[in-house]
């Protein structure tokens, strides 16, 4: 039954997935729609979370997984963040590379479900880990306080949601 679980959440997400690279590489030399890419990528990670969520339901202590899903929460949160910064090409761009490593990542984590490997990824990139950290800090220092998510009603985005994500990931 584990299984078979998990052989209808590669058929539920794959397609998604591979739909978010597809559009992160055309937005990489469009600059003026990335915002929305990344509102679009948001919504996507919250379906592949709500996915990876379903299965768990089913399926107990399946670190793969939960890496997964993890992972996905990740993209979701640098999307979030991506997206609430105008007019900048620089922070756009390096967002938008670093999504697209990010559900590449992803892609590689859904082969290995598909392999039956349940051990999860020893390796990710320390390039990758290094960025995120920078477009974090990044993001902190120079943009998050010119930005109120909530519309006034308080709660802006947690200052070390990439970190604690990271820290949860085991990095």
């Amino acid at each position: 039954m584990n299984q078979e679980v998990l052989d209808n959440l590669i058929t539920e997400i794959n397609p998604l997935v591979q739909q978010s690279i597809k559009v992160l590489e055309e937005s990489e030399q469009q600059v003026a729609i990335q915002a929305q890419t990344f509102l679009m990528i948001k919504n996507s990670s919250e379906r592949l979370i709500a996915e990876c969520q379903k299965a768990k339901l089913q399926i107990k202590d399946n670190v793969l997984l939960n890496f997964l899903e993890d992972f996905m929460d990740l993209c979701r949160v640098i999307s979030t963040k991506a997206s609430l910064i105008k007019n900048n090409e620089d922070f756009s761009s390096i967002a938008n590379a670093m999504l697209l490593d990010a559900f590449e990542i992803n892609s590689k984590i859904l082969t290995q479900i598909e392999k039956k490997d349940g051990s999860k990824p020893s390796q990710i990139d320390s390039g990758f880990l290094e960025r995120l950290r920078w477009f974090e800090t990044l993001f902190n220092t120079s943009y998050k306080e010119n930005i109120d998510i909530h519309e006034g009603k308080g709660s802006q985005l947690e200052q070390n949601e990439i970190d604690r994500l990271l820290k949860k990931l085991g990095f």
